[in-house]
């Protein structure tokens, strides 16, 4: 049976990026850089994405900060489309959207996502540069948020 061995990152929604980045600094999480501005060119978006199998494209601008190796993803959606702006309008701002993981196994993995019920909600390749591709898995009725998982392998 895959087993999970390590979270990765912590990612959460916000309508209001640079609010968000003040008032986690204020509290002592940071700093943030942004790294992704798709509107803007800033970063690789990613490709070959998929909503629920569907091909969908969006518009998203990211914030990470790095602690201690965990990395906190801040993820404004700049459309109305896919996976955040979805979680945000059911869930509201600053909640928790995903943990990102790694497993031990991804295939084993994704079959106890199907059996636990959790279907594949988005998946694509990140930076080429960077090898991997991502899988969200919509686990909010189980969990109360996603799990995403990151893969060496291209999205099929």
């Amino acid at each position: 049976m895959a087993k999970l061995t390590k979270i990765l990152q912590v990612g959460i929604a916000t309508y209001d990026l640079e609010q968000r980045i003040k008032n986690f600094e204020k509290v002592g999480i940071g700093p943030f850089n942004i790294v992704v501005d798709t509107q803007k060119g800033l970063g690789a978006p990613a490709s070959n994405t998929k909503y629920f199998g569907v091909p969908t494209d969006i518009d998203v601008r990211v914030a990470i900060c790095v602690l201690d190796g965990l990395e906190i993803e801040l993820i404004q959606p700049m459309d109305e489309k896919g996976t955040y702006a979805e979680h945000l309008r059911k869930h509201g701002d600053g909640c928790i959207h995903h943990l990102g993981i790694q497993t031990d196994d991804n295939a084993g993995f994704r079959a106890i996502m199907k059996d636990a019920g959790a279907r594949s909600e988005w998946k694509g390749d990140v930076d080429p540069k960077l090898g991997t591709s991502f899988e969200y898995f919509d686990t909010r009725d189980l969990l109360g948020f996603c799990i995403e998982m990151f893969d060496p392998e291209p999205v099929e």
